[in-house]
């Protein structure tokens, strides 16, 4: 591997998630803090809107497109590359990696899903730094456009998370038995390839941004 060692075993990859663990967890208050606080920013822009126009909803696909590649950006250059000043992202990634593997890609249950989600205050922290772009796109383009990125972008934040969760659900999961989840899940267990982690499959909620870039890989 290029990165950094992984336990060769089931048992010593599981072995690094004690060795990871900080204090007591709260799977229920994690997962909701995310899911809740997404949704009421999103709904709160929603009910923001006044007098829409059909041209401006063209600011919802356009700005999923911009996530997606914001999505495949971060992940390749911050999540896998020491990008000062953001190496702990870098740390925190590569123990997700050491941590699962393809062909090992499964949590033991909801009190290991802190290894798979984002820590609980990256989507509050997303929509404050998003507050003065979208003010520009309000006063550039009216404020319905910029209610609608930011509404755009927390539903994004909370669909990448509860895809990533559902990659990682235990084999035989009724949500991991679903096409969609088979087929998205195993192009996130083809990354999770020590070999292929670094150059391929960036993307987790729609591999559109991969197949752009030329760095979708196929088992």
């Amino acid at each position: 591997m290029d990165e950094v060692d992984v336990p060769r075993s089931h048992a010593a990859r599981r072995a690094l998630i004690d060795a990871y663990r900080r204090g007591p967890y709260s799977p229920a208050r994690h997962l909701g803090f995310v899911v809740v606080f997404g949704l009421s920013v999103a709904a709160l822009s929603i009910g923001l809107l006044r007098d829409l126009q059909a041209i401006e909803l063209l600011a919802v696909p356009l700005h999923w497109i911009v996530a997606n590649a914001a999505e495949w950006r971060f992940h390749r250059d911050l999540l896998h590359r020491r990008t000062p000043p953001f190496q702990w992202t870098y740390d925190a990634h590569i123990g997700h990696h050491r941590i699962f593997v393809d062909g090992d890609m499964a949590v033991a249950g909801p009190h290991e899903w802190w290894t798979i989600l984002l820590p609980w205050w990256a989507i509050a922290a997303l929509a404050l730094a998003l507050v003065p772009i979208c003010g520009l796109l309000a006063l550039a383009f009216g404020a319905n456009v910029g209610l609608l990125v930011m509404a755009t972008s927390m539903l994004y934040v909370v669909s990448y998370e509860l895809l990533h969760l559902s990659f990682h659900l235990p084999i035989g999961h009724p949500i991991g038995r679903l096409g969609v989840i088979r087929w998205l899940a195993r192009h996130h267990e083809i990354h999770h390839d020590p070999r292929k982690m670094r150059r391929y499959n960036f993307n987790v909620v729609l591999p559109l941004w991969d197949w752009v870039r030329g760095t979708t890989a196929r088992p």
